[in-house]
C-alpha cells in the first residue's frame, strides 16, 4: 500500500491498517484537509488487496516469512518486554507462545496469508467503533467514518458467517463551543 500512497504521506499525513484476531484498525492522522483523500485511497488499496490475492510477489512473501522467523527465534529486545509478552500469554485467551507461532510458520502459504483478512474478519459481521479528534470539522469527520463503514468491500470468495448486531453510538467526550 505504501508505494501507492507516497504522494500523500510525503505531505506529512500518515496512516496505518492492522488486522488482528479481534478486528481491523484504520488510523489516519495529519493535515485535516488531506485526510478524506487519504482515507479514500487507503480504503481503495485495502479493497484491491483483499479482492486480488495474487498481488503479493513470492519474493516479498518469502522475505516477510523470514523476518517473522528471525523475530520469533531471536531475543534482541529488553527482557521486560518478553516478561510482559509471557504475562499476556498466561492472562489472555487466544494468545500463542513464540514456539507455537514458529511451529506453524512453515504452514502459512502466500494464498492463506493473502486471504487471512477476508476469512478472519470480512466473513463476520462487522461493528464500527470510531474516534475523530483534532482540527477536523464534525461533518467531514462523519463523512470519512461513513465512507469507511460503507466502503469496505467483501470479496466474492469470502463466505459470510451469520450474525447480527447494531451500531452503538457514544456521545462525544468533549463538545467545544462553536
Amino acid at each position: 500500500v505504501a508505494p501507492a500512497l507516497v504522494d500523500l504521506t510525503q505531505t506529512g499525513i500518515d496512516y496505518s491498517v492492522r488486522v488482528t484476531k479481534d478486528g481491523m484498525v484504520f488510523v489516519f492522522g495529519g493535515f485535516a484537509p488531506s485526510l478524506p483523500k487519504l482515507a479514500t485511497k487507503v480504503l481503495t488499496q485495502f479493497n484491491r488487496f483483499n479482492s486480488n490475492v495474487g498481488l503479493t510477489s513470492k519474493q516479498r512473501f518469502a522475505r516477510v516469512v523470514e523476518e517473522a522467523r528471525q523475530d520469533l527465534t531471536s531475543y534482541t529486545d529488553m527482557a521486560i518486554n518478553y516478561a510482559f509478552e509471557e504475562t499476556r500469554l498466561l492472562l489472555h485467551r487466544g494468545m500463542h507462545s513464540r514456539e507455537e507461532r514458529l511451529s506453524v510458520l512453515d504452514q502459512v502459504t502466500l494464498q492463506s496469508a493473502a486471504r487471512s483478512a477476508g476469512e478472519l474478519m470480512l466473513a463476520r459481521p462487522l461493528q464500527l467503533t470510531s474516534l475523530a479528534m483534532g482540527n477536523l470539522e464534525e461533518a467531514e469527520a462523519h463523512g470519512v467514518v461513513d465512507m469507511i463503514a460503507t466502503g469496505i468491500q467483501i470479496p466474492g470468495w469470502v463466505k459470510p458467517r451469520s450474525g447480527s448486531g447494531e451500531v452503538e453510538y457514544v456521545e462525544p467526550i468533549v463538545n467545544p463551543p462553536k
